[in-house]
Formats: C-alpha cells, structure tokens, sequence
C-alpha cells in the first residue's frame, strides 16, 4: 500500500518535471557559459582589484578614517556602456537612456535562447520572468539632468529604466505572448522568478520560459568602505564557511535560464541540460532577530518542503550549492539550517557544500540564477568545482552528522545508476527564502552521420556576420578532426531553432578542418532575392498540346518546374515558397498548394546544396524536420557577435547639471522647405538618429507613442504647428508630415511660391541632407 502510493506520487512529480535547455551567463571574470566554467575550474575568483589613479575622484571625496578602510573591490562586467541598438530594433536615443541592466539582460536572453535552439521564437508562447537591481543610471546619469527630462519627458525616462517593464520590453522585442512577468524578493528574486516560471509551464500558461536576472551597480569602479558586521568584506575577498570569513563582495552580471516541460522537451528533441524536480519559498515573518536578519527555521522549512513536494531523497543530494555569502552571521545560521534537514541522512557519504559567491561576488537579484547555471555546468562536465578561498572551516559552523565537504579542488562526478541530483539556496533580506532541487539530463549522446553537414552562419549586419563566421571558425578548429558525432552536433544546432536573419552564409562539409577552410573561403552577402516568378503555364500547355494532338512532351512543364525550383526559382506567386521535409523526402509547395516532390534525401551532397542554395535566397527553412524529432545534446556553438556601439550619458556632477533652458519659440516656418528641415531637425535630436531622411518611416527608425507626443508637443509649443499625434500615424515619414501640414498653413507644394529673397545657406545645406 505504501509502496503503491510512495510509486504513485514519483510518477506524479516526474510528470512536473521542468527542463533546463539552455543557459546565458555574463559575470565577473566571465563572458558566457564556457566562460565561467573556466573560471570556476580555476579555483580562482573574477573581481577587480581598482588602483589608487582609478578612484581618485572617489577617495578624495572620503574622510581620513573612511580612506583608511577603503576596500578596492567589485566584480565588474566589461561594455555595458555599448548595445547593439539596430539588432534590438530601437533608436540610438533610446539606447543611450536605456538602463545598462536592460542592454545587458536583453543580450544574455537572446544568447540563452540560441544555447537552447530556440531563438527562432516569434509568435510563440513564451513566458519571461525576470528581475533586476535599481537603475542606478536612472538616478546617477539621467534625472539629476533637468534639460534631458524636459527634452525627453519622465515617463519616457522611467520606462526605459524601470524594472517594472524589463520583462515586457523582452516580450516586445521577441514578439512572444506567454506571461510577462517582474519578480522582486531581493537577494532571493531570481530563485523566486523561477519556481513562478516553472509554475505557469506546469499550468499551460506557457509552452516554454525563460528566466532572467541582472544586477548593475554603478559606478562600476568603485569599491566600498568596510563596516565592522556589515555585509562587505574586510578585503574584498569573499570566504564562504571559512574561519577567515569577514563578509562579500559586490558583483555585477546577468544569468539567464531557458525552461520547457521535460516530456516535451524530449518529445522536440531539445538539448535538455538539467531538470528541475521542484522548488519551494516562505518567508521568515517575525521570527528572527531583525528584518535584514536570517531565521534557521524558515530557512530549513523551505530546504526540507522542497524535497517533500518534489519526492526527491534527501540521501539523493550530491551538492548543496548554499547562499554563502561569507559573512559572520550568515553562514553559521545558513549551516545550522542546513544540519536541521540533512542530519542523519546518508550517514557515511560524503556531500559537497559549494559558494558561487566566493568567485563572482554577490549578484544581487541575478544571485541565484548565477548559482543554478553552476549547477548546469557541473552536470554538463560531470565535475564539482572547487569553491574559492576556502581553507579551514569556521569553528562557528558545526555539520555534526549532516556530512558536508568543502572541496578546494574539483572532484568527479561521473553518472551512475541513480541520477545525480544537486540544490541550492537562495534566501533575500526581508526573509523571502528559496529552495530548488535538480537533477542530471536523461542521458542523450550526439549521433554521428554519415556524408557532409550543412552549416548556417547568419546576422543583421555585414560586421556581425563576419564576427560570427570567425568564431565558428575558431570553434571548429578546437574540435577534434575525429569527433564525427560532435561536428554533426555543432552542424545541427547552427541550423536548428536560429533566427535567420538578412545577412547569411552557408557551406557543406565533412569534417572540421574542410568547414575550417569552406566558411573561410566561403563569400558573406545579404540575402539574395529570389529571381522573378516564372509563370509556367503548365495547363495552358497541356489544353493547347490536346487540341493539337501532340503528347509526347506533356511532362516537359514539370520537368522545368523542378529545375527551376532546384535554383532557386519560384512559381509566380504571391508567397514565398515553403520546404517541407518527412521521412527524408522533401516538397516544394506554393501558395496555390502547387507543391513539387522528390524522394532524394536531403542529406545526401545534392539535397545539402538545395537547402544551402534556398536558405541564401532568404528562404525560410526548417531545419528541425530535416534534424528529425531525436534527442540533441547540449553543445557549444558560439552566439551572436552583437555589433555594439557607444550609448552612455555620464553622470553629472553635482552641482554641474544646469537647468532647462526654455524653448526658443517662433513662428511657424514659411515655406515647405524651411518645415521640413525643421521636422527633420526635430526628429533627429528625439531618435538620435543624425542620418535620418525625409523619406525614412520615424516608427522604422524607433518612434513610439510617447516619442511622437513628444515631438508633437515641442512642435505646438514652439513653433505654433497645427500638428496632430495622428499626423504622424497618418504620415509616418517626415516628409509626409511636412506636406500634411503645409496643406493647412497654406503652403506652396514646391519652391515656385516661396519668398524671392534667397534661403539661408545653412538651410539649403540641410535641405540638400533630407
């Protein structure tokens, strides 16, 4: 009876099982998931040590005492003051406000989504669940400036900034409508984003999730001045349960996590890194000390309901990656909760207790999910890494007969008959606490096939492209020549579930060294156009041979169909082609439900140079059908090489910021030109877009509604414009605009009726530029 029931609810919790399919990382010391495994192998941590020239504005702003206990600590992430705007599909005058946490997140999500193949994910119901630190570039570089919020309003401010439309700006840019959600707990908010993730995927709110978190602090270089019991460290080093532990350090990153049910995931084949078998949150309430204190009771009624509701044995639990944040109080209370769940359990084994925090620092919000791509790692390596910094226990800290070690060198951790399984912590001041338990990946490895691979490389931009094509490059020449199984694994996901974009470039091969060579050599374009539609007439053809009793050349029309198709050439029609592939045959269809058959598998050399020739023509293929529905690793394929440039305004000193100056006003301009070069003018300094034209769509170039009021309002004001918001929806290029409102003040369509005095010869400069 026990054991039916015991049967009964594994099978239950199973059937919520939630996978992890790909992961993003950008932390102190390291750029991406390879990155960071890297790091943490080392046993070595990814802070920055600030020089004495680096703070001097800082240090001499302190008193004595307070220089003297200056700690010249942080963990850093290098470039936030740089962002692909164009990629992302927004101004340059919204980049330059948008909160770096937004910038950086936004990338760490789109590369979480190639790591799980699923980038190509527009229309989709996909929910985001994130959660960020404050915007300290809202309150240190934008609203100290009054003349920055009278040119660009302060909701416009707070909505480029806020943390409230973090996850919404995602969905917007990704055009997915799964819930968009902002978490906030604190410390703890990036566990809490995620058991709500995993919660809303095991409801069918969405079919897949992504979790993300991010924490920016600024100034970046800056350190901080130590405090006898308080959160940072004597010396900026953070020791994690060591006798020596005095306190962490602050770390600035984002981590990004990609779910999916895990039978789902298996039925698509996704690359499927871990598997979440539960989670749990509480919260202290009053029972401790003070608000900003821990409670050892909360934290262990969270730990062991974690494992209840799930149905994962305690004696199951390999690694306890802990909340570790090296400080006095933290540790010993963390580890007596620790000793509450796991005493007793699996006397005799050993345990590993881990601490991210000793490597990157404390990510804030972002802390946890950091902590669950370690775990990730780990598993995908089969190794636990090393915590830093550790070298003797704190005498504070007593495991008694809850057996935990702390490894100072990695250890293997290779699959058995059970599955691995591994948890961590994350608990927030003000008491919201966190527990998530995971386990390996259904074991699934890379099949070799035979014959040569087709391998995509594609971006927005020439450069990005180039970037891209060259680290493929050095991918393929670190692999080796006699992996077959994992060059067909890094050909597939190249192909499989990347947006395609306008940029592209593809090769066949058989091995690493020839795509070495082929994506060398091979020629990076846009994609071309497909050539005219061919009208074949097919039946015209026939009816006309009929009358003519000549049949012997019937199937000619088909026969030229099907060459044409095999270059590239479409049927005349006003849909694109579609490729259809099953069962290694594939078809031709056209929007008519005309379609064209073979039976020649596209995997053999002329099937690949088919696909690769209609994937240049900017064909959108689907290379899952090809792929087939079987299981894929995860594997390492470099990301998208974003083309960044510069969108940072500095902070103002204090005192420096001066105050609006009021808008010169004027009449409205007196002939067509002279409103079209003021239009202009306007909306370059809105978009910060200097090279914008007269004949450009403003909403092309990142206009919204609150930029178009803006517009709108300065133009009334000023210049006494009859101008309308729906003027601009109704006329969305400048030129448009200016013709819609000459109409009404009576302008002249042309220069015939302007004033014979001769224009100003900065304006006819201008007017030359629209």
């Amino acid at each position: 009876m026990t054991h039916s029931h015991d049967a009964r609810q594994a099978a239950g919790a199973a059937a919520l099982d939630i996978a992890v399919i790909g992961v993003g990382a950008r932390v102190p010391g390291a750029r991406g998931p390879d990155a960071l495994w890297s790091l943490l192998m080392s046993g070595e941590d990814g802070l920055t040590t600030f020089t004495p020239e680096q703070l001097a504005a800082e240090l001499e702003a302190l008193g004595e005492v307070d220089r003297a206990r200056y700690v010249p600590r942080r963990g850093v992430i290098d470039g936030i003051e740089a962002f692909d705007a164009p990629f992302f599909k927004l101004s340059a005058a919204e980049a330059d406000l948008l909160d770096p946490q937004h910038r950086v997140l936004m990338e760490v999500v789109w590369e979480a989504l190639e790591d799980a193949q699923a980038s190509d994910c527009a229309g989709a119901s996909l929910g985001l669940f994130t959660t960020s630190g404050l915007s300290q570039y809202l309150i240190r570089h934008l609203l100290p400036d009054p003349a920055l919020r009278e040119r660009h309003g302060e909701l416009q401010l707070l909505m480029l900034n806020d943390k409230d439309f973090l996850a919404t700006r995602l969905a917007y840019f990704l055009d997915v409508h799964g819930p968009a959600v902002n978490l906030q707990t604190g410390c703890s908010s990036g566990l809490v984003a995620l058991h709500y993730a995993c919660l809303s995927l095991q409801r069918g709110d969405c079919a897949a999730a992504v979790v993300g978190g991010v924490s920016i602090a600024l100034p970046q270089q800056s350190g901080y001045v130590y405090s006898e019991n308080m959160i940072g460290s004597r010396d900026g080093v953070c020791r994690a349960f060591d006798r020596d532990a005095s306190g962490t350090v602050r770390g600035n990153g984002a981590c990004a996590v990609v779910l999916k049910p895990l039978a789902a995931a298996l039925a698509d084949g996704d690359p499927v890194r871990a598997v979440i078998k539960g989670s749990a949150l509480n919260n202290d309430g009053r029972d401790k000390v003070g608000f900003t204190a821990p409670s050892p009771r909360w934290q262990a009624e969270v730990i062991a309901r974690a494992y209840r509701d799930c149905g994962v044995a305690l004696d199951d639990i390999d690694l306890v990656e802990a909340h570790g944040t090296g400080t006095p109080l933290g540790d010993p209370i963390e580890a007596r909760a620790l000793n509450q769940v796991f005493g007793g359990a699996g006397t005799g084994r050993t345990r590993y207790l881990g601490a991210l925090k000793t490597q990157i620092g404390h990510l804030d919000t972002a802390a946890g999910l950091a902590g669950l791509v370690k775990l990730c790692l780990a598993l995908d390596h089969d190794t636990i890494p090393p915590t830093a910094h550790f070298r003797e226990l704190n005498p504070r800290i007593g495991f008694g007969d809850a057996p935990f070690t702390i490894n100072r060198e990695p250890v293997a951790w290779p699959r058995r008959e059970r599955p691995r399984c591994a948890a961590l912590s994350s608990f927030g001041i003000g008491g919201t606490n966190a527990h998530v338990v995971v386990a390996e990946a259904p074991n699934c490895e890379p099949q070799a096939c035979d014959g040569p691979q087709a391998i995509v490389v594609s971006a927005r931009s020439a450069a990005s492209l180039a970037a891209l094509r060259d680290a493929y490059v050095q991918a393929l020449e670190a692999m080796n020549e006699a992996d077959a199984a994992g060059f067909a694994a890094f050909a597939a996901a190249t192909r499989v579930g990347r947006r395609a974009f306008e940029h592209r470039l593809a090769i066949s091969a058989s091995g690493p060294a020839e795509a070495v060579a082929r994506l060398r050599a091979a020629p990076a374009r846009a994609a071309a156009p497909l050539a005219a539609g061919v009208r074949i007439a097919a039946e015209q053809m026939a009816a006309v041979a009929q009358r003519l009793g000549v049949t012997q050349h019937a199937d000619r029309p088909d026969a030229l169909a099907a060459r044409l198709a095999a270059l590239g050439i479409r049927h005349d029609q006003s849909a694109p082609l579609r490729l259809d592939v099953s069962q290694g045959a594939w078809r031709l269809e056209w929007a008519d439900g005309a379609s064209l058959t073979s039976d020649e598998p596209l995997s053999t050399p002329a099937g690949l140079d088919l696909q690769i020739l209609l994937w240049r023509a900017g064909i959108a293929l689907d290379f899952r059908l090809s792929a087939g529905r079987r299981g894929r690793p995860p594997v390492a394929v470099p990301t998208y090489r974003f083309e960044r440039q510069r969108h940072w305004i500095e902070a103002a000193r204090a005192g420096e910021a001066g105050a609006a100056a009021p808008p010169a006003a004027g009449a409205p301009p007196a002939t067509l030109v002279a409103l079209e070069v003021l239009l202009l003018a306007q909306w370059r300094g809105l978009l910060g877009q200097p090279a914008l034209r007269g004949i450009d769509n403003v909403f092309e170039q990142g206009a919204n509604s609150l930029t178009v009021a803006q517009c709108v309002a300065q133009l009334t004001s000023t210049h006494a414009l009859p101008m309308q918001v729906v003027d601009c929806y109704d006329a969305p290029s400048v030129a448009g605009q200016a013709r819609m409102l000459g109409e009404r003040l009576g302008l002249a369509a042309g220069l015939a009726q302007a004033p014979a005095a001769p224009l100003p010869a900065a304006e006819v400069e201008q007017f030359n530029n629209l």
